[in-house]
C-alpha cells in the first residue's frame, strides 16, 4: 500500500501486516495530499505532486527511475467511487 503522507512523500506498508515498509522521498510544497499508483504490475510507483511534477520509482529500491514535468495549463480531477 502506497499513501500520501503530507511530509516526506509516500509511505509504504505491507498490506499482510500494516507494517511500514518505506518511503518514497517528494518535496512536499503545500499540505495536500496527491495521488499515487502501482504501475508495471507492481514493479513501480507511480506519484504526483502539487508542483506538477510527477516521479517514478523502483518499488524494490525506491529509487527514482524518471522524473516527468508538467509545465502550463493547471488540471484537476475528480475521481469518485460509485457503489
Amino acid at each position: 500500500l502506497a499513501v500520501s503522507n503530507l511530509h516526506t512523500g509516500f509511505d509504504l506498508y505491507q498490506l499482510e501486516t500494516g507494517e511500514p515498509w518505506g518511503c518514497l522521498q517528494q518535496a512536499i510544497s503545500t499540505g495536500l495530499w496527491v495521488p499515487v499508483k502501482y504501475i508495471h504490475s507492481g514493479f513501480a510507483v507511480m506519484g504526483g505532486s502539487t508542483s506538477g511534477q510527477l516521479d517514478i520509482w523502483d518499488f524494490s529500491t525506491c529509487k527514482i527511475l524518471q522524473t516527468l514535468m508538467h509545465h502550463g495549463i493547471h488540471s484537476y480531477h475528480v475521481f469518485i467511487n460509485g457503489a
